[in-house]
């Protein structure tokens, strides 16, 4: 027996003489598809039953891909849009309007892919529309960003302003609710060539931005600031211990308001990548604050003024391990205390 099953805008079929396993799950629909990991390979999972079922097959060949879903195109003709198009395999079909289709062909000097995405009146978001999006559900703050699709990653959040360039996660809104479409970043030249030039650097596995970087490090060197003053008020001496609370006090405030604006922000990709990053800058003005002292002649640092570079290269050792470590523990405390990073949140 067999039947077919839609996930989004991709059928399936599915044989039952294949089905071996049946599960319980929370919170599955109909027609949704999940992969898991196993000693075999993978497989796949398909909800069959609208409430708690759904089965396990045992092999991933045992769900066969129906033809490919139609692809739709915007086109465009002197900056204006002049229709759309949309394949179904190799046929081609044109409508003016999105709604009458035919095999008329309409002429074209550009086309901008649909992106998969929609706005809350299911509207096809294509390449390079400007949107106005909410970070959280039902959330009255919005800002604007650009979506963009790349050849090999699929759908992409721009944020110009945020410098922040971000992978959709497949088949979901993900980091943000699309509330409406207002624009293009086609109609602006300089946009579109800055947009197109990020998204060719760009790679998944390396998210942070520069601004992020340093606004992570000057979060730890103000914590560390005050926290060395607050010593120095109650004591007039510098205790280490505390001084390394201060780092990590630093990160974690950093990551605490940064997921606070943005709860899609911190994810597990983003955190090592901007701990490699931060950790090196943290290292490299703390050794040039150290190497200040040093020529200044800080009281209590003779013996390091004997032997300079051994006491830089001691300094360097300590720092970028204390300032890495400060980073991935804070941004783990975060994550965890608010549900997991959305990075993985996101394919449960």
């Amino acid at each position: 027996m067999t039947q077919l099953y839609k996930s989004g805008s991709v059928l399936f079929q599915l044989d039952f003489e294949k089905v071996s396993t049946y599960l319980v799950a929370e919170g599955l629909f109909q027609g949704d598809i999940y992969e898991t990991e196993h000693s075999e390979g993978v497989r796949r999972k398909i909800c069959l039953c609208p409430i708690k079922e759904y089965v396990v097959l045992t092999n991933p060949w045992d769900i066969a891909p129906m033809p490919q879903p139609e692809r739709w195109g915007r086109l465009i003709a002197q900056g204006k849009c002049v229709g759309f198009r949309k394949s179904l395999g190799d046929t081609y079909f044109y409508s003016p309007d999105g709604y009458a289709w035919s095999g008329q062909e309409i002429t074209f000097e550009e086309e901008h892919a649909d992106t998969g995405l929609r706005d809350h009146k299911d509207q096809r978001v294509f390449d390079g529309d400007i949107v106005v999006f909410s970070s959280k559900v039902g959330g009255r703050q919005t800002r604007q960003a650009v979506i963009l699709k790349h050849r090999d990653w699929g759908a992409l959040f721009w944020d110009p302003e945020r410098e922040l360039m971000q992978k959709v996660p497949a088949g979901k809104t993900g980091i943000f609710r699309v509330k409406e479409i207002i624009g293009t970043i086609h109609s602006d030249p300089a946009l579109r060539e800055k947009g197109q030039s990020v998204m060719a650097n760009y790679s998944p596995y390396d998210v942070a931005t520069w601004s992020e970087v340093f606004g992570l490090v000057a979060s730890m060197f103000a914590v560390v600031g005050l926290v060395i003053g607050v010593q120095y008020m109650l004591w007039g001496a510098i205790r280490p211990i505390l001084s390394s609370g201060g780092v990590f006090a630093g990160a974690w405030l950093y990551f605490y308001r940064k997921r606070q604006g943005d709860e899609a922000w911190l994810t597990r990709v983003r955190l090592f990548s901007i701990a490699q990053r931060a950790s090196g800058v943290f290292t490299l003005v703390g050794c040039a604050a150290y190497a200040a002292l040093l020529l200044g002649g800080t009281a209590g640092l003779d013996e390091a003024r004997a032997h300079p570079f051994g006491a830089l290269l001691g300094v360097a050792l300590v720092l970028v391990l204390l300032s890495f470590a400060s980073i991935v523990l804070s941004g783990d405390i975060v994550a965890w205390t608010h549900g997991g990073y959305h990075d993985e949140r996101s394919k449960t």
